[in-house]
């Protein structure tokens, strides 16, 4: 991998503000998007993007919820745990969308919220940090039909970055509650720490795999800022690239590649509707 020249364009508005919800890509031309909350509450609607808009699906989760790991695709994600509206009401239902409708999956083994990291398959994936409440070092694996605990990150955190198109045995898990900006490496059987961030913060967005990732938005405490940095990671190290048009925190935890990932929803002075799209030019 290497440092990447894209930059973010505007995409159309999601059809509800909202804030931590569960987005689902490949690219930036096709996504979902599930649950959510804003100041009516919780959430269990899904909205589905085509590359230019987004259009509220008759299907909702069979149980609301805002700030849980996402696994997959547009038409083949796992939301993962999460709450149903507030930080003691934890649940470990998972529920997995196949493209039409959702269906409830084999529950994790701890239920956690608040930035977890995911990567990897709605049949292959895994699942670190988060909060339980006290914040989270586990991981779990994912085959298909259960989960397993396995080696825990180094370092416990909520409100994290992954590369979310990683896989069972190269993944990325970055930033994260407080203002961290530890970069820890899963080889499919332990966490490595490796360079850190040139900016640490919370809250972020994270895309890409684990050699060829980005990391962006998020939240600065020691200023306090929402901010619009982007960073690109090679497998190496982290590079400051393009900003985003709008700072915001409590976005999705991202999705896509880091030639092409979107980021939908979040958090300023208010929560919001709108979408950008990083590209990398062919």
């Amino acid at each position: 991998g290497v440092a990447t020249s894209g930059s973010w364009s505007s995409g159309g508005n999601l059809n509800v503000a909202k804030q931590a919800g569960s987005l689902g890509a490949d690219t930036n031309a096709a996504a979902t998007y599930a649950g959510g909350t804003n100041p009516s509450g919780t959430l269990a609607t899904t909205e589905l993007y085509n590359g230019t808009a987004w259009t509220v699906s008759p299907q909702t989760l069979n149980a609301s919820r805002q700030y849980s790991g996402t696994i997959g695709s547009s038409t083949s994600m796992l939301v993962v745990t999460g709450n149903t509206g507030s930080p003691t009401a934890i649940t470990v239902n998972v529920e997995q969308w196949d493209g039409s409708s959702w269906t409830e999956k084999a529950n994790v083994n701890t239920g956690r919220y608040e930035g977890i990291g995911g990567s990897g398959t709605s049949t292959s994936g895994m699942i670190f940090g988060g909060k339980e409440p006290a914040q989270s070092a586990k991981t779990e694996i994912y085959n298909g039909s259960g989960w397993t605990e396995v080696a825990d990150l180094n370092t416990a955190r909520a409100r994290v970055g992954a590369s979310t198109k990683g896989t069972i045995t190269a993944s990325l898990c970055f930033g994260g509650f407080p203002n961290r900006a530890i970069t820890e490496e899963w080889n499919g059987s332990s966490w490595t720490e490796v360079a850190d961030l040139n900016t640490g913060r919370q809250e972020l967005g994270g895309a890409g795999v684990s050699t060829d990732a980005l990391a962006y938005a998020g939240h600065d405490t020691s200023t306090p800022t929402d901010l619009a940095l982007t960073e690109s990671w090679n497998g190496t190290s982290w590079t400051e690239v393009a900003d985003m048009a709008t700072a915001r925190r409590h976005g999705t935890t991202g999705s896509g590649s880091a030639q092409s990932a979107i980021q939908a929803s979040g958090e300023t002075t208010a929560v919001v509707a709108n979408t950008e799209e990083w590209t990398v030019p062919a």
